[in-house]
């Protein structure tokens, strides 16, 4: 019976898969469209004989549905498929923690295993959930999370025209269709005027002439828009990839956008209104979050976008005078825009587009809100503009960030913050002076500025971002190490104890060392905070312990608690006793950090940045 059972599943899996086979052959025989799809610096016309006159999207929905129910079928079937409730359903790299865990928390937690392995799979081949995205209707309806007053707000009859530019690398198919589909839906089409697919040289097969062809038939579904793919031949980063998009951009306005993203209606009038008053003005809409595992969309406060000293992007509380004002559709002033934006093309080509400079991905953002604030422009945030956008859990293409950040950060503060450059060579823990890293040529962006004749980076910070902590108190930094054990840092350990402890040197943040004009350390301060809450190195209650104490305290309550750095010696109460490394005793590994007569053990602070 089990023999025959399985037969007759194999024999209705066999006809299904012959059907889908066939039904996905017969698009090379239908054709009625043509679209233009780039290569490199050339275009080439896809011909009517190549293109495809099927709704893709549609088929490869069926044939999905068809294929999770025979899976469904044979999971039933086969006892062998069948693994304990609480084994792994797949393994993921390492770097990537308990991916299922993450994954199947709020979605999938009843799918057979065999469909979770693949959802698994290709959760961690994109970070986010492409299995139930392939399972979506392209044309689905995203939420309507304006602001009350929006939807009933008038804009004038004549805009300007709108180039759609989407970034993308190794995404997934339907997650690509999904954004050209809602863009086009929900645009009006009399105001879009193409909608620019740009590759960064991905790599998956799906992304090929498949896609090619998918995006063929998009551009035959909508013949008042333009649809058409540009591919770079080599990877080129987030921010090349904008400037060829913007470049092959037809339109007045261009929006340069993500790839995974929806967008919503009534998204496009209020952008083209505020550029057509005002060119200089660079805009961005406000990110409503598409939940990476459930593809749910869910609103976000209208929110101004900052940066911190490392130059990651964070959201900050809107202007005082914005929230006086009591009128959620006005435009919000923000200190730079987060990826996402729109503006005047010919504005972007007079300013100098976007620095090809930077790689891989960060800091462009910061890099282009400077600029236009410091070179006589603005940047806004625009509520009644919205984009449904995918937070991935992890980003797939380069797990580890960090050194591509920090490399565009420090080219971003040689070239436009002047002296304040020291606080994002601080936050890297890098030094100022022959720091190894090395951020290309600046000469033509320094140029630039010149020829921009821009503003400093004290304007930007006293008229667009006071808020941002100057440190001007702190005269050097890095780690602090002590003479007599070579690789060892002191570290602000466990918060919990208060104690600072001796570790094997590492540089991050918990490390971080910084001494104040008048001789006091701080340890493993957020360079992006206020200096309140910072702790120094000090003594405990009774005297006899180093501890953390507040950095804040002054006159006697200062000098009977704050250790002072003076000619490489930590002292406290005027050289009576030093901080200094006890020998680990016969019973103990552990270095000891110990308040004693002092017995010139010298410690060293890694980099100055000014006398």
């Amino acid at each position: 019976m089990a023999v025959a059972r399985r037969s007759s599943l194999l024999c209705f899996f066999l006809i299904f898969s012959g059907i889908g086979n066939l039904l996905w052959m017969l698009r090379d025989f239908t054709s009625t469209s043509t679209v233009t799809v780039r290569s490199g610096e050339e275009s080439t016309p896809l011909s009517r004989d190549s293109a495809v006159s099927y709704e893709p999207w549609d088929l490869a929905a069926q044939l999905n549905k068809i294929e999770d129910m025979l899976e469904i079928i044979l999971e039933d079937g086969g006892e062998s498929e069948k693994t304990p409730e609480n084994a792994p359903v797949c393994k993921g790299n390492e770097w990537v923690y308990s991916p299922e865990t993450h994954l199947f928390k709020e979605w999938g937690k009843d799918l057979p295993v065999r469909q979770k392995r693949k959802a698994c799979a290709r959760f961690l081949t994109y970070g986010y959930n492409a299995y139930l995205s392939d399972r979506l209707p392209l044309d689905r309806d995203v939420p309507d999370n304006r602001p009350p007053g929006c939807s009933t707000k008038k804009y004038p009859s004549q805009l300007p025209a709108l180039s759609v530019v989407l970034i993308f690398y190794n995404e997934a198919v339907s997650i690509l269709l999904r954004a050209v589909t809602s863009a086009v839906r929900n645009t009006p089409h009399h105001l879009l005027n193409e909608v620019i697919l740009v590759d960064d040289c991905s790599t998956f097969g799906d992304l090929q002439e498949q896609f090619r062809a998918r995006i063929a038939a998009l551009d035959r579904k909508y013949p008042e828009v333009s649809i058409r793919i540009v591919r770079h031949a080599t990877q080129r980063g987030l921010s090349t990839s904008r400037v060829t998009g913007i470049r092959a951009a037809s339109g007045p306005v261009v929006a340069v956008m993500d790839a995974h993203v929806e967008f919503p209606v009534g998204w496009a009038e209020p952008i083209l209104a505020r550029i057509q008053e005002d060119r200089r003005v660079v805009v961005s809409t406000v990110f409503d979050n598409t939940h990476y595992d459930t593809l749910e969309v869910h609103g976000y406060p209208s929110q101004a976008q900052t940066f911190t000293w490392q130059l990651w992007c964070t959201y900050m509380t809107p202007p005082l005078e914005w929230l006086t004002n009591k009128d959620v559709t006005a435009p919000i002033r923000s200190p730079i825009v987060m990826g996402c934006m729109a503006a005047s093309k010919s504005y972007l080509e007079e300013i100098g587009f976007l620095d090809e400079g930077m790689q891989v991905y960060g800091g462009e953002n910061v890099e282009l809100g400077l600029r236009v604030w410091q070179c006589g422009g603005s940047v806004e945030v625009l509520p009644c503009s919205r984009l449904a956008h995918i937070e991935r859990h992890f980003k797939p293409y380069a797990p580890d960030l960090s050194s591509h950040m920090r490399r565009n950060a420090l080219r971003v503060a040689e070239i436009w913050m002047d002296e304040y450059k020291r606080n994002v060579y601080m936050a890297w823990n890098v030094p100022m002076n022959e720091s190894g890293i090395d951020i290309g040529d600046i000469s033509e962006r320094v140029a630039l500025r010149k020829r921009l004749n821009c503003k400093s980076f004290a304007w930007y910070l006293e008229n667009v971002l006071p808020s941002l902590p100057r440190h001007d108190d702190i005269v050097q930094y890095g780690v602090m190490t002590n003479n007599k054990k070579v690789g060892m840092c002191i570290d602000k350990g466990n918060p919990i104890s208060q104690r600072p402890i001796l570790y094997q040197c590492h540089g991050y943040t918990p490390q971080l060392a910084m001494r104040t004009s008048d001789n006091r350390i701080m340890i493993g301060l957020n360079v992006d905070l206020v200096s309140p809450g910072a702790v120094c190195l000090g003594v405990s209650t009774s005297g006899v312990q180093p501890a953390f104490v507040d950095c804040q305290l002054t006159g006697q309550e200062a000098s009977s608690s704050l250790l002072h750095f003076e000619n490489g010696e930590l002292r406290f109460q005027k050289g009576e006793k030093c901080l200094e490394v006890k020998e680990p005793a016969k019973t103990s590994y552990s270095l000891e950090l110990v308040l004693v007569p002092c017995s010139e053990q010298k410690w060293d602070l890694a980099y100055f940045h000014k006398s």
